[in-house]
C-alpha cells in the first residue's frame, strides 16, 4: 500500500474576515498521465481574482491550471492531467507545485513539494486450465487495466512461451490488444517435455509471468473434502472431524474412510504419536463424521501445538483412492478482546463512543458475557453486557477529561504469571488510549457514523454532532459545511451544504455521501466548516467499501444439471459494447490442480495505491515536521487523512 495525501493552499483574507479569499485543494501525490482534480472554494461576496497552478520538475515547467476564479463559482473541482514526462525515479520523484493568485484583499504565492508517480498498468495472464496433456491446445489471455480498471493502452513487444528446459518454443511479437484483452493459442506437440511451462509477457515497462503444467493425467472422478477446525483451545473437550466424498457432477459418493488424527510427541521421536484411528463407511450424504475426545492428546502436558489429520477415501466397487490432509492448531489463549469504532482523539464536551468485541480464539463470537471497561480518568469499572455477536457499545462523557485517557477492557482476571504459558488457559485484554483534540475555541465537529463494509452505489447517511462556542449574539448561525471524499490517492467528490445552527451550542445534523465503485476498497471522508472567528473545525472518517467494478457482469447456465452430451445455454450479461472473456473447463481439471482464479480480491490486491494516510516524508518542508507534537486539531486531522495546510502567514494552527 502506498500513502497519499492532499495539500491545502489558502489565500488568506484581511484581518477580521471569516474565511480565506480562495482555498485550493490538490493531491500531494500526482500520478503521471491520469486525470487528477483540483478543487477551489471562494466564499460568497468574494470578487474576481486569478489562480494559476504550475508544476516544476527538473527542467520542466507545466501549467496545470490557469483560470479566473470568478468563473469557478462558489466551490467546485476541475480536472487536469500531468503530461507524460520522464521521471528519474518512477515512484519517488519530488517536484514542486506553485499556487499564484490574487483576490480582493491579499495575494498568494506559495510553493510546496509534491510527489510524482508513474503507475504502470495492471496486467494479468490467465490460461484456460492449469494442466494439459500432450497434443492439447493451450489457450491463454493477457488483460491490462489502468488503475481505474479501464482497458489500458498497453503494448506487448514480445510474448514468449518457455518449456521446462528453458527452450523458447513459441513467441509473438508486437501484439495488439482489443479493448485491453489479448487472446492467444499454442498447440502442444504430441510428445512434449513434461513439467512446468512458463508464459512471459514483456510490456512497454516490466514483465509478467504465468506457468502451467504438461503431464499425462487421468481426471479424478470424485473429490475428497476434510473438515477440521483450524484451531481449538486447550479447554476444548472434543474435536469435530468430517470426511466427505462427492463426484464431480455433484452426487455423494459411497466408500470406505480410513484415517488418523494425531498429535506428534514434542521431545522424542522414539515415543509413538498420540492418535485417534477412524474407520467407517460414508453415509447417504457421502460423509462420515466423528467427535474425537481431546483428552487423548494430553494438551496441557504436551508442548506440541499442532494436530494433523490424514484420511484415505476408497470408492466402493472400483477401489480408487484419494487422500486428504489437514492441520489444526492448539491455543492456550481462550478468548480475544479488542476495541472497534473508537478514534485516537476525544473532543471535550462531545460523547466518546466505541465498541468492545470479544471472541473465542477460534474466531466464533462469545455471546452474552460481561466485559469490564476501565479508564484512567474515572475510578472503577463499567460493566458491558455484549450481545449475541460478542459486541458491546459504550458512550463516555468527556466534559471533564484532561490530557490523554487510557482504556482497558477485561473479560477474565488472571494472575500475571499465567500469561503466555502454553499449558495454562489465558484470556487476552484490550488497551487503547485517546488524546485531547485541539481547538482554540473548544468548538468541534464529530462524524458519528459507524459502518461495516459499505456496498457500492449506496447513499450513506452521516450524523454529525457539533459544539460551537462562538455563536453570534443572536444565537443563530448559518454554516457552509464542506465534505471531501478521497480514495486511491485521488479526490473523488467535493460537496457543500448549508446548515442552520439555532440558539444552542450543541446539536447535530446529517450529511449524505454517495458511495460509488470509484471509492473501493477504502474511502476517507473529510467534513469541515469555518466559524465566524475564522477557525476551521473538521472531522474525518474511514470506510471500507466492497470491492466492485462499474461494469457488472452476470453469467449463468440454463440448467444446474444436465446429462452428458446434452446442449446447454450460457446466459452472459454486461453493459452494451463490453468485450467479455469466457472460459469453460471441466471441474475435474481444477480438482486435479487448483488454480488461482481472477477475482475482485486478486485484482484489487494488485493496486499500487489502495488507501491514503499522511504524506510522504520526502515532501515534508523541513525536518521539524518529524518533531511536531501530535495534539490533534484540524491540522493534525488533515495529516491523518494525508492532508496538509499552507497559508501566506506563518500559523501552525491555521486550521484549528
Amino acid at each position: 500500500m502506498v500513502l497519499a495525501s492532499i495539500f491545502v493552499f489558502l489565500m488568506v483574507p484581511a484581518l477580521g474576515d471569516a474565511f480565506p479569499d480562495v482555498l485550493v485543494l490538490i493531491p500531494s501525490e500526482i500520478q503521471i498521465g491520469t486525470q487528477e482534480k483540483v478543487c477551489v472554494i471562494q466564499p460568497t461576496g468574494t470578487g474576481s481574482g486569478s489562480l494559476r497552478v504550475t508544476l516544476h520538475y527538473a527542467s520542466i515547467n507545466a501549467t496545470l491550471l490557469d483560470k479566473d476564479t470568478a468563473g469557478v463559482g462558489h466551490q467546485g473541482c476541475m480536472e487536469f492531467t500531468v503530461p507524460d514526462i520522464e521521471l528519474q525515479d518512477e515512484y519517488n520523484s519530488v517536484a514542486t507545485i506553485t499556487v499564484i493568485g490574487s483576490g480582493q484583499t491579499e495575494a498568494i504565492n506559495v510553493t510546496r513539494k509534491v510527489l510524482l508517480r508513474k503507475l504502470h498498468s495492471l496486467t494479468f495472464v490467465q490460461t484456460d486450465k492449469p494442466v494439459y496433456k500432450p497434443g492439447q491446445a493451450v489457450r491463454f489471455r493477457v488483460v491490462s487495466l489502468t488503475q481505474d480498471f479501464l482497458p489500458a493502452e498497453e503494448k506487448y513487444p514480445l510474448i514468449t512461451l518457455w518449456d521446462p528446459q528453458r527452450n523458447r518454443i513459441g513467441q509473438w511479437r508486437n501484439v495488439e490488444h482489443k479493448q485491453g484483452i489479448v487472446d492467444l493459442t499454442y498447440n502442444l506437440s504430441p510428445e512434449p517435455l513434461m513439467g512446468n511451462y512458463e508464459i512471459e509477457v514483456i510490456k512497454s515497462t516490466g514483465r509478467n509471468l504465468h506457468s502451467f503444467t504438461v503431464e499425462e493425467y487421468v481426471l479424478p472422478k470424485f473429490e475428497v473434502t476434510l473438515h477440521i477446525p483450524n484451531l481449538i483451545t486447550i479447554l476444548d473437550r472434543t474435536i469435530h472431524v468430517q470426511v466427505c466424498g462427492r463426484y464431480t457432477y455433484g452426487k455423494p459418493m459411497r466408500g470406505v474412510v480410513n484415517g488418523t488424527v494425531c498429535l506428534k510427541k514434542y521431545y522424542t521421536q522414539e515415543e509413538q504419536d498420540l492418535c485417534h484411528y477412524v474407520v467407517g463407511k460414508t453415509d447417504n450424504d457421502g460423509c462420515i463424521s466423528r467427535d474425537l475426545a481431546t483428552a487423548l492428546f494430553r494438551m496441557r502436558r504436551n508442548w506440541n501445538n499442532e494436530i494433523r489429520a490424514h484420511f484415505i477415501l476408497e470408492e466402493d466397487g472400483t477401489g480408487i483412492r484419494r487422500e486428504k490432509s489437514a492441520f489444526c492448531s492448539i491455543a492456550s489463549e481462550v478468548t480475544k478482546i479488542h476495541f472497534e469504532d473508537i478514534g485516537m482523539y476525544y473532543k471535550r464536551g462531545l460523547p466518546l463512543s466505541g465498541k468492545v468485541v470479544i471472541k473465542l480464539a477460534t474466531g466464533k463470537p462469545m455471546p452474552r458475557v460481561k466485559v469490564y471497561l476501565f479508564n484512567s480518568f474515572n475510578p472503577g469499572a463499567q460493566e458491558i453486557l455484549v450481545d449475541d455477536q460478542g459486541e458491546g457499545t459504550f458512550v463516555l462523557d468527556t466534559s471533564e477529561w484532561e490530557d490523554e485517557v487510557s482504556f482497558m477492557a477485561i473479560y477474565h482476571l488472571q494472575p500475571e504469571d499465567n500469561y503466555h504459558s502454553p499449558r495454562l488457559p489465558s484470556h487476552s485484554h484490550a488497551r487503547h488510549s485517546v488524546k485531547r483534540f485541539y481547538s482554540k475555541s473548544n468548538s468541534f465537529l464529530s462524524i458519528m457514523s459507524r459502518q461495516r463494509e459499505l456496498p457500492c452505489t449506496f447513499a450513506l447517511e452521516m450524523p454529525i454532532s457539533y459544539i460551537i462556542k462562538v455563536l453570534p449574539d443572536g444565537g443563530s448561525l448559518d454554516l457552509e459545511v464542506f465534505q471531501l471524499a478521497m480514495a486511491r490517492g485521488k479526490i473523488i467528490s467535493f460537496e457543500k451544504s448549508s446548515q442552520s445552527i439555532e440558539g444552542t451550542e450543541e446539536g447535530s445534523f446529517t450529511l449524505r455521501q454517495m458511495i460509488t465503485a470509484d471509492m473501493s476498497p477504502v474511502t476517507r471522508i473529510l467534513v469541515f466548516t469555518a466559524l465566524p472567528n475564522g477557525e476551521i473545525i473538521a472531522d474525518t472518517i474511514k470506510f471500507n467499501v466492497a470491492k466492485c467494478f462499474h461494469n457488472q457482469v452476470q453469467l449463468r447456465f440454463s440448467g444446474s444439471e444436465e446429462l452428458p452430451g446434452t446442449p446447454i445455454d450460457v446466459d452472459l450479461r454486461a453493459q452494451p459494447g463490453s468485450l467479455c472473456g469466457l472460459r469453460v473447463v471441466d471441474q475435474s481439471v481444477l480438482l486435479l490442480r487448483p488454480e488461482q482464479e481472477l477475482s475482485a480480491n486478486s485484482i484489487y490486491s494488485s493496486l499500487p495505491m489502495s488507501d491514503l494516510n499522511d504524506h510522504h516524508y520526502l515532501i515534508w518542508d523541513n525536518n521539524d515536521e518529524f518533531c511536531k507534537p501530535d495534539d490533534g486539531g484540524a491540522t493534525g486531522l488533515l495529516r491523518k487523512i494525508g492532508s496538509r495546510s499552507s497559508t501566506s502567514t506563518d500559523s501552525s494552527r491555521a486550521w484549528g
